[in-house]
């Protein structure tokens, strides 16, 4: 049962009550897929420590109009951290986990397969795993919990369930191979729209869009979440990656490089990330291309409209921001990016909702000025994202960590949408954006196919 925490109530918000617990657990690969038609999710912090989830003891939700979206999607952050802060010290390691819509504006679930937008939820199970055990089993944290109104005894009875659940080890779960489905018109499609971007550039409309594409795979049977999750995982270090369900089946899966703001007490930090040039097999090459990418003019100016307008819009929810003049190589293991590290204070005034509010969509996923290239995102792609390039990610007592949530996918039974986009700016080219599109793409369409993309 979920005890849902309705953003339209005055009063304030209740923390849903909680236990920890110490287990010893297998190898993430051996742990029981959770139970089907139960919300679940599952994260991986960029250093490795694995988050699985299964239920929901308290969800913060909003309406499902337009209108209701966009303004309560924000507040919703920051009434269920609120309520976390409620917590004893002895489960203040509890997490809420969810992700927003890209735009409300655009279709919710424009391809039949995406998640609850707008809703986090505090599992009703959560395992914390650290990354030396992920491989190799040994000593986690777990936390059960359940909604402030629900019967005394019932902490007990998730208590005794978790450890059943954590402790039964499954077969190493099966990756299923999907097909790609062909589309002849793709790259016709998108590079023509890159064309008609570059025309609004020119025009003096806009400085920079960043246009998606879609992939399809199906599959001759149900896609199974989880171990797609682990598949990923695999293939996308130092990533944060996510994985949520819904009850209906719907998933959300994807493993982001990039932070859209995280905070540790007052710390706050956010990446900038765009500048992308693929990787190489021969270690001069792949050198020689990263030292192509950090001198490219086209690319530097791409990383600069995104670090003034991250620097711009944290300036008042700050103090003490800095960035580096100049951006660093971000290694990936199939392409380079530029990247620069903001960090600073947070102000009096700043809360996380305002922040994320605030900072999405970048120019990094969306473009600049933000409402033109909005608008000119929803002339030129096909539908709406539902999550991609969305903000994802947890909420807890004292942090939280917003993903953007790009080289993501949304599945549902046997079909699976991958999307993937690219900066246009003066001096793109359309094929080298497709070319870039597909290089994005290739982890999690090679997690869909089984190694086949």
């Amino acid at each position: 049962m979920i005890s849902p925490l309705l953003l339209a109530p005055p009063a304030a918000p209740r923390a849903p009550r909680a236990r920890r617990l110490a287990l010893t657990v297998g190898p993430a690969a051996r742990l029981a897929a959770p139970p089907l038609g139960v919300a679940h999710v599952a994260w991986q912090d960029p250093d490795g420590t694995l988050w699985v989830g299964c239920g929901r003891a308290a969800a913060w939700v909003v309406g499902s109009s337009t209108e209701a979206r966009a303004a309560a999607g924000y507040e919703a952050l920051d009434r269920c951290r609120e309520a976390l802060a409620q917590l004893p010290e002895a489960a203040s390691g509890l997490r809420a986990f969810g992700a927003l819509a890209f735009d409300p504006a655009f279709p919710v679930d424009p391809y039949g397969a995406s998640v609850d937008l707008a809703a986090f939820a505090v599992p009703r199970w959560l395992l914390r795993v650290p990354a030396s055990a992920v491989t190799r089993g040994g000593p986690a944290e777990a936390w059960v919990a359940c909604g402030p109104d629900e019967p005394a005894d019932q902490l007990e009875r998730e208590a005794v369930a978790l450890a059943a659940w954590a402790g039964r080890p499954s077969p190493p779960a099966v990756v299923p191979r999907g097909m790609l489905v062909p589309d002849e018109t793709d790259r016709l499609d998108y590079e023509e729209a890159v064309r008609q971007a570059l025309d609004a550039i020119r025009g003096g409309a806009l400085e920079k869009v960043v246009l998606a594409r879609p992939r399809f795979v199906e599959a001759a049977g149900h896609l199974p979440p989880w171990p797609l999750f682990l598949a990923l995982a695999h293939r996308a270090p130092s990533t944060a990656r996510f994985l949520l369900v819904e009850p209906e089946g719907g998933a959300f899966l994807g493993a982001s490089p990039e932070c859209l703001v995280a905070l540790e007490g007052q710390a706050v930090r956010a990446d900038v990330l765009a500048g992308t040039t693929p990787r190489d097999r021969d270690a001069a090459v792949d050198a020689a291309r990263a030292e192509a990418l950090r001198a490219c003019p086209k690319n530097r100016h791409e990383h600069g409209l995104v670090r003034e307008a991250v620097l711009a819009t944290l300036k008042p929810f700050t103090t003490a921001l800095q960035a580096p003049e100049q951006p660093r190589l971000l290694p990936l293991p199939n392409v380079w990016h530029l990247h620069t590290a903001v960090s600073g204070r947070l102000s009096e005034a700043a809360t996380l909702g305002r922040l994320v509010r605030a900072l999405h969509p970048t120019p990094a996923v969306g473009g600049t000025p933000r409402d033109r290239a909005l608008e000119l995102l929803a002339e030129l792609e096909r539908a709406g994202r539902g999550c991609y390039a969305a903000p994802v990610g947890w909420v807890g007592r004292d942090a939280a960590y917003m993903a953007v949530g790009i080289r993501s996918a949304h599945l549902r039974g046997n079909r699976a949408v991958a999307l993937a986009g690219a900066g246009i700016v003066e001096g793109s080219d359309p094929t080298a954006e497709w070319l870039e599109t597909e290089r994005k793409l290739a982890p999690m369409l090679t997690a869909l196919t089984g190694g086949a993309p």
